[in-house]
This record gives C-alpha cells, sequence and structure tokens, in this order.
C-alpha cells in the first residue's frame, strides 16, 4: 500500500514505485502511455525556462510539493484536458495553496471551501498538508475528476489529520438564496484560484463566497493578472459586499506568470 505521507521519491503511483529516475523517463516519453505519464512540478519550478498555459497538460498526473524543507508532503493530482480548461491544473491552484500553507493562514480543522476548484488541488493541499476540513466544488462534469484525486491523496489527508467531503456540484450565483441551506454561512475559509477572467462571472463568485462565508470568514481569490481592468472591477464589487477588502501582490517559487490575492473578511 502508498505510505501514510508520500514524498516525491517514495511514492506510490497506480501500484508503481515513483522514484525522480521513473518520473525522468516517463515526462518526456511520447510512446508512454497516459496512466504512465508523470510530472515533477518542482523539477519544472527549478528552472522555468518557458511558460504555456498547456505546457503540462500532456501529463495524466502532476506531483506537487508542499510544506517546506523541513517537512515535504507530496500530493498527486491527475487532469483530463478532454473537459477543457477545468480539467487541467493551472498555476493558479499551486500557488494559493503554497502561499496559505507557507504563511499559515489556516490551522487544522478549519472549514474550507474551494469554488472552481477543478482538479481540486488547492483544497486538497489544505487538508493534506495543513489538516482542513475541505469541501471542493465546481460544475458537474469536473467532480469525477475532484472525486478520482481525492481517492488518490487519501492516505496523505488523513495522515495529517483532514478531511475532505465528497466533491460536489456548485453553481455561482447573484441570488445569495438559491445556496443550500447547509452551505450558507458554514465555512471559516473561502477559496478561487484564477476564477476572474472575462468567461467567467465574477459578480456571481463574489456574492457566492459572500453566501457560503461566516460572519468574521475569510476568502482568498488568486487572479492571474490578463486585463487589470478585470481585477479594479472585482475590488470595486468586493469593497462593497465585504469590509476590509485588500489587494496583494504575493511573492511565489513560480515566476512564470504574474498573480494578484485578493482578500475579503464577510463582517455580518
Amino acid at each position: 500500500p502508498p505510505p501514510a505521507s508520500p514524498l516525491a521519491n517514495n511514492l506510490f503511483f497506480q501500484g508503481t514505485l515513483v522514484t525522480q529516475e521513473y518520473i525522468m523517463s516517463n515526462e518526456n516519453s511520447i510512446n508512454a502511455p497516459d496512466n504512465a505519464r508523470i510530472f515533477l512540478y518542482s523539477s519544472w519550478l527549478a528552472h522555468q525556462s518557458y511558460y504555456d498555459d498547456y505546457r503540462h497538460s500532456r501529463f495524466h498526473s502532476i506531483i506537487y510539493e508542499f510544506g517546506g524543507s523541513s517537512h515535504t508532503q507530496g500530493i498527486t493530482i491527475a487532469q483530463n484536458k478532454c473537459l477543457g480548461k477545468g480539467g487541467i491544473v493551472w498555476d493558479g491552484a499551486y500557488i494559493l495553496a503554497d502561499h496559505l500553507i507557507t504563511q499559515k493562514c489556516t490551522t487544522p480543522g478549519t472549514k474550507v471551501l474551494e469554488l472552481g476548484a477543478g482538479t481540486g488541488l488547492a483544497g486538497i493541499a489544505l487538508a493534506a498538508v495543513g489538516g482542513c476540513s475541505v469541501t471542493l466544488t465546481d460544475r458537474a462534469e469536473f467532480v469525477p475528476l475532484m472525486i478520482d484525486n481525492l481517492e488518490r491523496n487519501q492516505d496523505a489527508v488523513k495522515h495529517a489529520g483532514g478531511k475532505v467531503e465528497t466533491p460536489r456540484t456548485l453553481e455561482w450565483s447573484t441570488d445569495e438564496d438559491v445556496i443550500t441551506p447547509n452551505m450558507r454561512g458554514a465555512f471559516d475559509v473561502v477559496l478561487a484560484a484564477d476564477c476572474v477572467a472575462d468567461i467567467y462571472d465574477s459578480s456571481a463568485l463574489l456574492h457566492t463566497i459572500h453566501a457560503t462565508l461566516k460572519p468574521g470568514g475569510r476568502a482568498y481569490i488568486l487572479i492571474r493578472v490578463r486585463i487589470p481592468e478585470h481585477i479594479e472591477g472585482v475590488m470595486e464589487e468586493a469593497s462593497a459586499l465585504f469590509a476590509g477588502a485588500v489587494v496583494e501582490d504575493i511573492k511565489s517559487v513560480n515566476r512564470s506568470s504574474h498573480h494578484l490575492l485578493v482578500k475579503v473578511v464577510r463582517i455580518t
């Protein structure tokens, strides 16, 4: 069986012991079957010699490491590019999770909701490294992928004392009354990684955050800087809905693209 706390150099993938040599032999193999193509994200972080939104989409799974040099926890996230943009891992999910973990923005047991989770990377990382109690949500077509990734990392989640509820569908809405009663005001922290763009309804996103946060709860919205006007619009509406809406230009080991972090607090 997989070890309770897998590391990148001692990790089982579909019954195979994954070593650095195994990963490197498979990452560029055109003939490797899809279920054997694994990529170690830190090997790209080490040089970051190129950038492309879909640069890692050909890999079945990506291994991410969190927690720093003293205690590194590896999690494995599978992708499905047939699902479109939401079926692959975006840098924003890693950057947000890494920031929240290294800055200790949560504590064990913190109730976390991830909106637009896609593959579930950010939420699973907070459960597997920070011991949080996490709920993953997105549109219905992404739920099976999130469930698959939860199952892949269940041992790490349990080892950290975390918990991830069965992923579920949640459509954003400006009508906060459509949020089911058990989700309203239920979460200490709400996450949204790379969910602000011209193809998404940022107003519905903000209202969904407002509806699901507890009074005093915090939300972290990581935005990749594509069109500055999008961020200005989000900040204007966030300031009207929440108290203390601030934007932070966070530093990350991922230097390939520019991301800003919008932080808000629900007062009432």
